[in-house]
């Protein structure tokens, strides 16, 4: 057993240390598997949190080629410039696009989106239209106006943490930890049944595969948070699912048998901030 242990742990160390760890690496080794459409690469390179959400940008990448070009690193976050050549929409002219990466839990990633992004020369202003195209449909379904008013609750509860934080911090220290336990088991079981639900329904619309992984990636980076909790992370977190609440309500009806589970874990939730706000009173 323990030579079994000793070998797994020095398999670990290779892996680990082979893995690229800096902007230009991680940039290059991500393009790479892109062009060889290696999905877990890809995944295990960026943002993406399954590989039931990669799509390969939706581009032909036989006969690509690539080199880097200018890198911009400014704290936890980063650019790369990526010149593409032999893309079969480009007529043979060669392409730079703008790699984005983010470092978290010490590592860096791509942001696979904001990549994508830069891949199809969105503006910034056309992703904002697009995030708002359809309000009106979404808020006339029940699911919707329940989550909506659910959401507003929400936010003010996070709000009221945050003004209330220096008082509570000094009456809720003893139990702060198991209220943050709380919202993390909680926070653990909505990102397992998201993650069920990307990867169970591979009809969903390339809009709904991103609403879901951006969701999973926001609400496991708060869950990290809670693991040293203060009520700045709790309210950080109260603000995250929120978010996480709203964004799911423009899921399509694929997604229906899901949203009743997703509606009574964010109740749960939110019963938990209120029962630690009236502990205070």
């Amino acid at each position: 057993m323990r030579i079994r242990s000793i070998i797994a742990t020095g398999l670990a160390l290779g892996l680990m240390a082979c893995s690229p760890t800096t902007p230009r690496d991680v940039t290059h080794a991500y393009w790479q598997a892109m062009i060889e459409d290696d999905a877990e690469t890809v995944t295990r390179l960026s943002t993406l949190v399954s590989t039931a959400a990669y799509d390969g940008y939706d581009q032909s990448w036989q006969g690509v080629d690539f080199s880097l070009g200018r890198i911009v690193i400014d704290q936890q976050a980063a650019t790369v410039d990526v010149v593409l050549s032999g893309l079969s929409d480009a007529n043979g002219a060669e392409r730079t696009v703008t790699t984005h990466l983010v470092q978290t839990d010490d590592r860096w990633r791509v942001d696979y989106y904001a990549t994508y992004d830069a891949f199809n020369d969105r503006p910034i202003v056309d992703r904002v239209m697009g995030t708002l195209s359809g309000l009106s449909d979404r808020l006339s379904s029940e699911w919707s106006r329940h989550s909506s008013q659910a959401a507003r609750e929400m936010e003010q509860l996070a709000r009221e943490l945050r003004q209330r934080a220096d008082e509570m911090n000094r009456k809720l220290e003893p139990e702060l930890e198991r209220y943050a336990q709380a919202l993390q088991n909680a926070i653990e079981q909505l990102v397992a049944s998201l993650r069920e639900a990307l990867e169970n329904t591979p009809s969903a619309s390339p809009a709904d595969k991103r609403n879901l992984n951006q969701t999973i990636y926001y609400l496991e980076q708060q869950q990290n948070r809670l693991e040293q909790p203060d009520l700045q992370g709790v309210a950080e977190s109260s603000q995250a699912l929120t978010e996480s609440r709203i964004a799911l309500a423009e899921l399509g009806s694929e997604f229906s048998d899901y949203q009743n589970q997703w509606q009574q874990l964010f109740d749960e939730m939110r019963e938990t901030i209120q029962s630690m706000l009236s502990s205070t009173e």
